[in-house]
């Protein structure tokens, strides 16, 4: 990872480049672009294999070539809210599919090779069946107005490579849902309705959003979901959510959900009924256990970098401690208060979960249990910070009168009085089965920070490796980044555009790397044997915390900067 490097340009097209896709043996790469061509492209040779001017109208969104046709049909979807499958050998248009949005992606499966499905801007997935007719009737599969109201939009798709009756989508706030083809219930009636997914679909969020529904964050920005992708083994979900982070869902978690769908009250895993009975003890074995020597200096080096406020990197090796080490309370709770202190999108809730697991390996901990209740009242969760607050009291009675602790209680009281004088109606109203659904939501197991995702809703995050071993994601700043899987550390990032990375497409047989973005320029990357850093970014903290302030910047101000870069985009 770190010899990978810019290996070629490939360049033909006249426009921004919307959408990559390798072929099964990854010897042709497809580009669709606003200039409403494909480019078919021979990664060897730098040339394109062929030019085809589509029928459609608008910029190209999504392109993928069918399978078990010798990679002659492409099918494509765009902003002229068509789906089109071409023959490419005989340069014409074979199928011609319309929709009423425009058509962000398109998915396909050799499990179903006669079958496209697509996810458009109207909020409704189609299946099409390139056995029928030209123009045939498309089948409106499922349609996410019916549940959310007629804002509703479908942003991106996927299906799961070995259970492919599972589709992920994305839509125009903080959900992503997971349906199961199977469980759809036949349409009696043109208009689909709300029971007409009744024990089909699956809701993943990152717990902080659920409270938010459609409010706006700040800079007057909409959280919206841009892709989501499986990893091969179909057990993992990665969401590029629009205006926050990158996030991964174990879509077959057996834990509970974190909603409680009777009352639509956070149910806080970390809250304190699952910590009551843990009465503390004299010591514990964690503190009888001294940390290997290894994983005490890299301790020590991330208390240090703590202390001179470089939290971002403090947060990097104490999860590269923790690799060594998961179980160790006093590295959760150090992580907990690097968050804390850090404080970007999502780092409360990250350092509530690491308090949660800090006091789960040692129920001692009472820095842990102070910073659970502090990332509690953080999160507006007022009613669990209280307790949380009154469990440490009774556990910890010499921290009763402590300064800090007393400031807190008295902060979290203070909030609980404001709330009680104001009216409730901020509330949004679902119709009451996808309430259920978002009430149920599961939880991420990891998140990566560090890219900008505001400015277009097509921008790409994908598994990199032959394990998936690390997670590769475009940005608003013309790099993409490159983090490890597990410890979700940052370890590369690379300036492939001169305004934006939208796309990512890693080649299904060899370390190789497709991206491209604003500029008409493809860009293929592969490790060399002689390092270099023509592209490379040094400062890889200072990148992810200029974009973090990005993602919070007046949207006016953005739009100012990327016409001063010269793009303009149908994003």
């Amino acid at each position: 990872m770190q010899r990978l490097q810019l290996d070629k340009e490939l360049k033909g097209h006249t426009g921004c480049v919307n959408c990559l896709e390798w072929n099964e043996s990854g010897s042709i790469l497809a580009s669709g672009s606003d200039d409403t061509n494909v480019n078919l492209w021979d990664p060897a040779s730098c040339k394109p294999i062929k030019t085809y001017q589509s029928s459609h109208h608008g910029n190209i969104f999504s392109v993928k070539f069918l399978p078990n046709t010798k990679d002659h049909l492409v099918a494509t979807g765009a902003a002229d809210s068509h789906v089109f499958v071409h023959d490419i050998e005989r340069g014409e248009k074979v199928h011609g599919y319309a929709c009423e949005g425009r058509v962000k992606r398109l998915v396909v499966t050799p499990a179903h090779p006669h079958n496209i499905w697509s996810a458009s801007e109207d909020g409704a997935i189609r299946q099409f069946d390139i056995r029928q007719p030209q123009n045939g009737i498309t089948r409106v599969l499922i349609d996410i107005r019916s549940m959310c109201g007629p804002s509703a939009e479908g942003k991106c798709l996927a299906i799961n490579p070995t259970q492919t009756d599972y589709l992920a989508l994305g839509a125009n706030d903080q959900y992503v849902r997971l349906y199961d083809r199977r469980w759809i219930k036949p349409k009696r009636c043109k208009k689909p309705r709300r029971h007409d997914y009744d024990g089909c679909a699956t809701y993943f969020t990152p717990a902080h959003l659920h409270h938010k529904r459609k409010e706006m964050r700040r800079g007057g920005k909409y959280l919206c979901t841009t892709f989501v992708a499986f990893n091969k083994k179909g057990n993992e979900l990665l969401a590029n959510l629009g205006g926050e982070q990158l996030y991964l869902f174990d879509i077959f978690s057996s834990e509970q959900s974190i909603y409680n769908p009777v009352n639509e009250t956070i149910r806080v895993a970390t809250s304190t009924q699952s910590l009551q009975h843990n009465k503390p003890t004299s010591s514990t074995v964690e503190e009888a256990i001294p940390l290997p020597p290894a994983v005490e200096k890299l301790k020590l080096k991330a208390n240090n970098l703590f202390a001179k406020q470089q939290f971002s990197a403090s947060i990097l090796v104490y999860s590269a401690a923790l690799k060594l080490e998961p179980k160790r309370a006093v590295l959760y709770g150090n992580r907990a208060a690097a968050y804390i202190k850090r404080n970007w999108d999502g780092d409360v809730y990250a350092a509530l979960r690491d308090c949660h697991t800090a006091l789960f390996c040692n129920p001692n901990h009472v820095k842990a249990k102070f910073r659970l209740a502090r990332c509690l009242y953080e999160l507006h969760w007022l009613t669990e910070a209280q307790e949380c607050l009154r469990d440490l009291k009774e556990k910890f009675p010499d921290f009763r009168n402590n300064r800090a602790l007393v400031a807190l209680e008295r902060d979290v009281k203070s909030a609980i009085k404001q709330d009680k004088t104001k009216e409730t109606k901020r509330r949004h109203i679902m119709l009451g089965d996808e309430s259920d659904l978002r009430n149920s939501a599961f939880d991420y197991t990891k998140r990566y920070c560090g890219h900008c995702n505001t400015t277009t809703d097509i921008k790409e995050a994908n598994f990199f490796g032959n394990d998936g071993q690390y997670i590769v994601a475009g940005s608003d700043d013309g790099s993409f980044f490159v983090w490890e899987h597990d410890t979700t550390n940052l370890v590369r990032v690379m300036r492939a555009d001169d305004s934006i990375v939208n796309c990512l497409q890693p080649h299904p047989r060899t370390c190789m790397l497709a991206t491209s973005g604003i500029d008409p320029i493809v860009r293929l990357w592969s490790p060399k044997q002689i390092a270099s850093d023509d592209r490379a970014v040094a400062e890889t903290e200072s990148a992810a915390e200029a974009n973090q302030k990005r993602m919070n910047e007046d949207p006016l101000e953005a739009i100012e900067d990327g016409l001063r870069n010269g793009f303009c985009c149908g994003n």
